[in-house]
């Protein structure tokens, strides 16, 4: 294990690991990815660190996605968070679909935070 972690990837390797079984720890003992979502959300965890954990577990980005928005958090959230990821246009756009956001909105959204750059 000593080995493992002196370059990043092993780090990163053991850090996955750790969070695998957390995961199976608390789906075991009856939680669903939507209560774990929103006991991060209440712990006050910000929302890239939330998507980008989905992510390293083997979530879809439709299904981190979709996590943070059964949450109650807004599109606007979401896209700041797709968009933090560096994401293009059309990456943002495949995911927005996917779960079933207005398509109007993305454009006003990016045109909005576009202009503010």
């Amino acid at each position: 294990l000593i080995d493992a972690t002196r370059d990043g990837r092993g780090k990163s390797k053991v850090s996955d690991q750790q969070l695998w079984r957390k995961y199976r720890k608390l789906i075991k003992d009856g939680f669903s990815d939507e209560g774990i979502a929103g006991a991060r959300v209440r712990k006050g965890e910000k929302l890239d660190k939330i998507y980008d954990n989905w992510i390293r577990l083997g979530k879809s980005s439709r299904q981190a996605a979709n996590n943070l928005l059964k949450q109650n958090k807004t599109p606007k959230e979401l896209f700041a968070v797709l968009n933090n990821r560096d994401m293009d246009l059309e990456e943002i756009y495949k995911i927005w679909r996917a779960v079933e956001l207005d398509e109007p909105q993305l454009y006003r959204i990016w045109a909005k935070l576009a202009g503010n750059n």
